[in-house]
This record gives C-alpha cells, structure tokens and sequence, in this order.
C-alpha cells in the first residue's frame, strides 16, 4: 500500500503535456552510486595520485571497475556479473542492509506496530534458524526480507530518496557483488541475487506508481 503522494525526483523523467515516461539512460559497464559520506573513504591517495578523480562531483555515479581498484580487488567478480547478466548493472550502498564498506546510515522501520532498527534487524529478528535449510524456511527468509525492504523502500523516513535512487537505474539490473550466493552475487561462485531482485520489484512497482502521480496529479 503507498500510504501518500511521493516526493518525485523529476529529473528521472520526461514529463510533458504530451507525454510521461521515465528516461532511458544507457550506459557501457557497471556503475556504483557514490554518495557525499563516502568521500573519506575514497579521497585517498595512492603513489602520490588521487584514487577517485571524481571525489569532488559526489554524489555521482563512478564505474565499478574503478571502485574495485580502489577496494584493492581484480574485478573479475564484476565481469562475471556483466557476463552472467547480460549486460551492464547498477549498484548502491543504500540498497544494501548490511554496510561493511561504505558508510551509510539506515533508518529505523516500523513492521506491524514494533519499531526497528533498520530492515536488517527487522530480518535477523524473525528470520529461521540458520540450520534450518528447509523449503519452507527458505520461503519464510524471502517473505522476511522482502516485508523489511518493503517497509524501508515505502515507509522510512528517507523513503522518497531511495525510490527515486532506485527509480533512476531504470533498464538496468541492480547486481550486489559480494560473497554471498544468495541474498547477493558472488565474485567467483556467482549467485541468485535475490536482495536486488526484491528491490527491482519495487522498483517496478514505484515507476508504476509515479508515472500515475505525475500524470493525473
């Protein structure tokens, strides 16, 4: 349920008299949204040069590749990302429920009546035990985690900012390469992605809904 008008990022869309409908932005390899906390992290010098040339742009999308470089990893997880996708993908720590690299605040969430602390905890709370692999709890981690997502991405109090991030990947597959085969895509075994497959479903839900809010609001 969309509890109230969204605050829409207009530059997301062509909006017109004649016409509404979301920009199509292509692009040539993967991309990771950098935003303005990072900037400590990737300021950085190394052999007397800048790691990041666009530091001073943030916050702004930099290509994978460069970012991998400057974590000191190959970067072979993200060709094999590219590869397994089929094309170029689009990734942001604020998309992400656990921040071990990159610095970012999540905000609490309220599921039915109880307060969380963010989406994560929400998870780890009611999630079944990890010893129990079972069809059925594996059912129960989706539903948990896509309730928590749900709840970040419609109901936290930045809310708005995350679904017009989501908004502008628009075309392009949201990939988490880390080592996790399952909520995310690992760099060497690959994986099921599921995390970014719950946020590109309300990705497609929040285009929907704001096509209709700019139309006829």
């Amino acid at each position: 349920m969309w509890p109230r008008k969204k605050n829409i990022d207009e530059r997301n869309w062509i909006h017109t008299k004649d016409e509404c409908r979301i920009k199509e932005l292509y692009m040539e390899e993967p991309m990771i949204w950098v935003n303005k906390d990072q900037y400590e992290i990737i300021k950085g010098t190394e052999n007397n040069r800048r790691r990041c040339s666009l530091v001073e742009s943030l916050p702004t999308w930099i290509p994978a590749r460069y970012i991998a470089s400057y974590l000191g990893y190959s970067g072979s997880g993200i060709w094999k990302a590219v590869a397994h996708f089929k094309g170029p993908y689009r990734w942001a720590t604020e998309f992400e429920n656990c921040h071990s690299t990159w610095k970012y605040t999540e905000r609490p969430i309220r599921v039915d009546g109880h307060k969380y602390e963010c989406s994560e905890s929400y998870y780890q709370i009611h999630k079944p035990h990890h010893s129990d692999m079972s069809q059925k709890a594996q059912d129960q981690r989706m539903t948990i985690m896509k309730k928590g997502v749900w709840e970040k991405l419609i109901h936290a109090e930045n809310s708005d900012d995350l679904l017009n991030l989501s908004v502008s990947t628009y075309l392009h597959n949201l990939v988490e390469v880390k080592r996790d085969a399952y909520w995310g895509f690992d760099p060497e075994h690959g994986g099921e992605n599921q995390l970014a497959n719950i946020l590109m479903e309300i990705r497609s839900e929040a285009i929907r809904v704001m096509e209709r809010q700019l139309r006829y609001d």
